[in-house]
């Protein structure tokens, strides 16, 4: 018997990717962290990147869909190429604004037939590929494993030549041409046209990415590609579509003699159906926290979180990097503002528990039985109740971002600042040791390019103190200590102190409006502003969502008249 070799798993990660684990839970990990580090060497504000089915991913993130990988640990090296090129492509994407691109040419065709939108879809995708691989074709790497991600890609999703085209095949065949230097096997005549076209824009597509001006490469890309829709629609709407419901988008040469009532989907086609990859749902809810939990130390960087609040393209964001306390406060709480506090979130107790006593359905085919219905068993078993459990649906969500700059170091009279706000701290995280809201504490400042934000509440309900300094990054740490909140709380409020104007980072306005967008309210308190900072404030919050104090003194008794205002009136 004749033995056959073993298989050599080649692959270009194979000269870099020493981490490797047996074990599922380890390896996933591993992976991630290997990718996301890719991604670092791609850009500062590359997406971050999880596995498929990890809580923490909302759809701004990269996803990695694991069934690619399951099942064989160490994943193959080929397999890891292909992720590195999905990562490659999505991140280059991301940093030249493909979706932002893509939506301003698809509004200016919303009225043209759905299947002739598709085409066109499709091919903007297709464009935006192209564009990128052109983009990074100078680097050293990153083709090559772009070319490994489509290469696997395309070859799911071929279709027989000589068929008419979809909205796929159609854009398939373009970037086979554009990228891979395919020469396309003999085509179903509908091709000939639309590529004549295609090739035609694929030059001006290289031309573009030449342009050394970002804003130009965007602007530009809009204008090209809505020239290119136009005459690609133009030739579409020649052609003679049969639809069936088995595929809306199969279109077919009209000839005479030719058979209408023949399927749209060969037995080919049928046949390529069943052996394409079905998306997963991901990983499974137990090993998606087992992989975030290997993580988490990972995870002081918020640079990429904050990048995807950025809606508009000339918005400048910085690095964000998240420590932990060190040095404890010395401050002793005020026992008079711990007492007024702690009776707010009493009262909200109180509350709590009256509209919990009103909370109980009858009349249900499952729950606890219920005596009072027992009299209905032979009508239609309705004889159960059930109580809602205690929820966070009246509970909130408060997170404390205060600004720690050097103008907050500075004496004031005999007075500094930040000693005030750090007495207010002490005294807010001893009255809310008994409250079942959840209560976070951020100062923030400039330091170095960066904006660091500190946390200042300890799990013990300690409270740690920095050193004021720098500049005031106030949009960039909003926007971080959204992205850090926790998510199962249906109401969420963030109480920004400051005493001046944001100066650095990403736009005030920027953060306020990923804040708006995700249901989370945000709070201003000025302090001892001057007139010019009132003047930005006022630029940037609605009247009900900001207030002035003449004085940094005041701060405990302006946190109890919001918290009576959002807590116990909401």
């Amino acid at each position: 018997m004749v033995r056959k070799p073993p298989v050599i798993d080649k692959g270009y990660s194979k000269f870099w990717r020493k981490n490797r684990s047996t074990d599922e839970l380890t390896e996933l990990a591993l992976t991630l962290k290997a990718l996301r580090k890719v991604a670092s060497h791609i850009g500062r504000n590359v997406r971050p990147i999880y596995w498929k089915g990890m809580s923490e991913a909302d759809e701004s993130s990269i996803h990695l869909d694991p069934a690619q990988v399951k099942g064989i640990y160490p994943i193959p090296f080929k397999k890891i190429d292909h992720l590195v090129g999905q990562v490659v492509l999505e991140a280059i994407s991301s940093m030249e604004w493909t979706e932002w691109v893509r939506k301003n040419v698809v509004k200016q065709f919303c009225e043209i037939p759905e299947i002739e939108l598709r085409f066109l879809e499709n091919l903007i995708d297709a464009g935006e590929v192209i564009y990128v691989y052109k983009r990074i074709l100078s680097h050293p790497c990153w083709p090559h494993y772009l070319v490994a991600y489509l290469k696997n890609t395309l070859k799911k999703t071929f279709r027989d030549p000589s068929l008419p085209p979809t909205p796929s095949s159609l854009a398939g065949i373009w970037q086979r041409i554009a990228i891979l230097g395919e020469l396309p096997p003999p085509l179903h005549s509908y091709y000939e046209r639309p590529l004549q076209i295609l090739q035609e824009y694929t030059n001006y597509i290289t031309e573009l990415t030449t342009t050394s001006d970002p804003r130009k490469r965007r602007e530009n890309r809009v204008t090209i590609y809505e020239q290119m829709c136009v005459e690609i629609q133009r030739a579409i709407s020649e052609w003679e579509r049969f639809e069936s419901k088995d595929d809306p988008s199969s279109i077919k040469l009209k000839e005479e003699g030719a058979d209408r009532s023949e399927p749209s989907d060969t037995e080919e086609e049928k046949n390529l159906d069943k052996n394409k990859e079905t998306p997963s749902e991901g990983l499974d809810p137990e090993l998606a926290n087992k992989v975030q939990s290997l993580m988490e130390d990972e995870d002081t960087d918020l640079t990429k979180e904050v990048a995807r609040v950025v809606e508009t393209p000339d918005a400048v964001s910085m690095q964000t990097i998240i420590k932990e306390g060190v040095v404890e406060s010395q401050i002793i709480p005020d026992k008079i503002q711990v007492k007024r506090l702690r009776k707010i979130f009493l009262k909200q107790d109180v509350l709590i528990r009256r509209s919990r006593k009103r909370r109980m359905r009858r009349g249900l085919f499952q729950g606890k039985i219920d005596a009072r219905r027992l009299f209905r068993v032979p009508i239609d078993g309705r004889i159960f109740k059930f109580r809602d459990k205690p929820n966070t649906e009246h509970l909130w969500n408060i997170v404390i971002v205060a600004d720690a700059s050097a103008s907050m170091g500075g004496l004031s009279g005999s007075i500094r600042p930040w000693d005030f706000a750090e007495r207010t701290f002490v005294s807010l995280a001893q009255a809310s040791k008994y409250s079942r809201n959840h209560l976070e504490i951020y100062a923030y400042h400039e330091k170095g390019g960066q904006c660091i934000l500190t946390r200042l509440l300890g799990k013990r309900g300690e409270i740690y103190t920095v050193v004021p300094g720098g500049r005031t990054p106030s949009g960039q740490a909003i926007a971080a200590a959204a992205l850090m909140l926790k998510k199962k709380f249906n109401k969420s409020l963030i109480i920004h102190i400051t005493d001046g104007a944001s100066n650095c980072g990403l736009p005030l306005p920027e953060a306020i409006k990923y804040c708006q967008k995700n249901h989370i309210d945000v709070v201003t308190i000025g302090c001892g502003c001057n007139q010019q900072t009132r003047d930005f404030l006022k630029a940037c919050f609605p009247p009900e969502k900001l207030f002035f104090m003449d004085h940094i003194t005041a701060l405990a008794t302006g946190l109890e008249r919001l918290f009576k205002h959002k807590i116990l009136q909401q």
